[in-house]
């Protein structure tokens, strides 16, 4: 390579660095020599120059844009050879094309370097259109040989016939002269005329027209070899813009398309999560209702035996109590006093024993119940038949629902005994309330079937609120309650797939909620 090219730092007018220096005697030169060219080079339109060790050097600007940074330093003209000042110019026309950022820039820049460096008075690049019928104008020239955008030159390409010709002729340069020379159609003087076809493969994409408008200068041979090798070159950076371009477009739909599947893999994982939780709780459900309800079964045996032992103890302190108050002494008082104690011992004892007896017989049909499959049957049905069993006499229970024929597909059984259960909580806190009154709705939103209990009660205290769903937890008098009721249909209804939540104004009333999933409603 007898060329050096040289970036520079325009602020600091400073030689930066060296490209594309071969093994040539200037390689070795220092940078101070390069910065004191550029000092000497006034204006980017000057082309001055230099001697440097014997040796006559020309300094140019690359023509890509007047704000560029990079400079070609080069033999003068006198002792470069045209093979070598051909090469040295394609060199210098790759570096350009490789700039540019666009395929609109470099159309431009294909005309500009024709004009500027192999001399040419008029050039144009045409794009063939995706349909292969019309011919599209990009950057081109005018009359004057000042290059101008023709973006809204738009020719079918049976009307022009030299056009079809080239195509035909693949790659071929085909020049015409002492013809007509147009401009937008319109004859503009006489000249010799030259077109070659770009392809890409079996894909013709566009062609590189030239004419001798201005100057007139003639063409030659090698100015023949000059245009064909330089339309192949441009044709080989097109094709490379073509597939850069293509490359982004298909980079940017697989980041977009990645983008749609990490969030659709996000939303499938987020499903996933809650399916697996509610999954989780259904079975935590199933493995607590069987393992409860064993547990009431054994505890059972040994209090019924406990009772019917005690039972016995009862009735003969009794009778021993009935035999010694017929008799008076200080040894029979004494013995009387602690039969009676006995007695009321054996009397709480038995009362402790009912109590257990009762939470046992509320767990014992989870075990039966841990195994209910899902059936159909009507809402409002079965919540009707829940109101029947329980005592309801001072209260209103009234229902707010619009969809009287809702069908749902749930296990009936433990639907019922927990929405019973709720009722009666319901029924307990709105006891000593004059106006009571107890509302059921049902409603449909676009993802939930809700049921919902309201009443009128005292309500829940703030800090109660997260604990009455916890098992034995009440906030009723000792002996009015054994705080398992709502635990128990928290429980039930998560067996059943749903969720219950419970809100509360202290001293206004209580809102339970129970929603399933849509899916769940078969028909209304």
């Amino acid at each position: 390579m007898k060329n050096l090219y040289l970036k520079v730092d325009h602020h600091n007018r400073q030689v930066t660095q060296l490209l594309n220096a071969g093994s040539d005697p200037e390689e070795t030169m220092c940078k101070s020599n390069y910065n004191h060219i550029i000092e000497q080079k006034r204006t980017w339109e000057d082309q001055r120059n230099f001697q440097i060790e014997n040796q006559n050097y020309t300094l140019e600007l690359l023509p890509i844009d007047k704000h560029a940074d990079l400079y070609v330093l080069s033999l003068a003209e006198s002792v470069l050879s045209d093979e070598a000042k051909t090469l040295e110019a394609f060199t210098l026309a790759g570096k350009v094309f490789d700039h540019c950022e666009s395929e609109n820039e470099l159309c431009f820049h294909t005309v500009k370097f024709a004009k500027d460096i192999l001399g040419i008075d008029r050039a144009g690049l045409l794009l063939f259109s995706p349909n292969q019928e019309r011919i599209i104008g990009t950057w081109g020239t005018d009359v004057q040989g000042n290059i101008v955008d023709e973006s809204d030159l738009s020719l079918p390409l049976n009307d022009s016939p030299w056009m079809k010709e080239a195509l035909l002729k693949k790659g071929v340069l085909i020049i015409k002269e002492d013809v007509d020379l147009l401009d937008y159609g319109k004859s503009v003087g006489k000249g010799w005329n030259a077109i070659v076809s770009i392809y890409y493969g079996k894909e013709p994409l566009g062609w590189f027209c030239c004419d001798n408008l201005v100057h007139h200068r003639p063409i030659d041979s090698w100015l023949r070899l000059q245009i064909g090798h330089f339309a192949t070159l441009v044709g080989q950076w097109l094709i490379r813009r073509k597939n850069e371009d293509k490359l982004r477009l298909l980079n940017q739909s697989l980041e977009r398309q990645i983008k749609e599947k990490t969030a659709e893999l996000q939303n499938t994982i987020q499903a996933l999560t809650h399916t697996q939780a509610d999954l989780i709780n259904t079975e935590r459900s199933k493995a607590l209702a069987s393992f409860t309800a064993g547990i009431a079964h054994e505890i059972n045996n040994p209090i019924g035996f406990i009772r019917s032992n005690l039972s016995f103890i009862g009735k003969v302190s009794t009778k021993i109590l009935s035999e010694l108050s017929q008799e008076d002494s200080f040894q029979k008082r004494q013995s009387l006093t602690m039969l009676n104690e006995i007695d009321a011992v054996i009397d709480e004892s038995v009362e402790g024993l009912d109590r257990v007896s009762n939470i046992i017989s509320m767990l014992q049909p989870l075990n039966k119940l841990a195994d209910e499959v899902p059936q159909a049957f009507n809402l409002q049905n079965a919540i009707e038949f829940a109101v029947m069993g329980i005592d309801n006499e001072h209260v209103q229970i009234r229902f707010n629902n619009p969809m009287k024929d809702l069908e749902v597909m749930l296990p009936l059984q433990i639907f019922t005994l927990a929405i019973e259960n709720v009722l009666e909580n319901s029924l307990s806190a709105v006891k000593s309330i004059k106006r009571a009154f107890i509302e059921v709705k049902i409603e449909c939103t676009d993802t939930a079937l809700i049921v919902s209990v309201q009443d009128n009660g005292h309500g829940i205290k703030p800090e109660d609120i997260d604990r009455i769903f916890t098992p034995f937890f009440t906030t009723k008098a000792p002996g009015d309650g054994l705080g398992l009721g709502l635990s128990l249909s928290n429980n039930l209804i998560q067996l059943a797939g749903g969720r219950m939540k419970a809100t509360s104004v202290f001293g206004q009333g209580t809102l339970m909620t129970i929603s399933f999933d849509k899916g769940v409603i078969v028909h209304g």
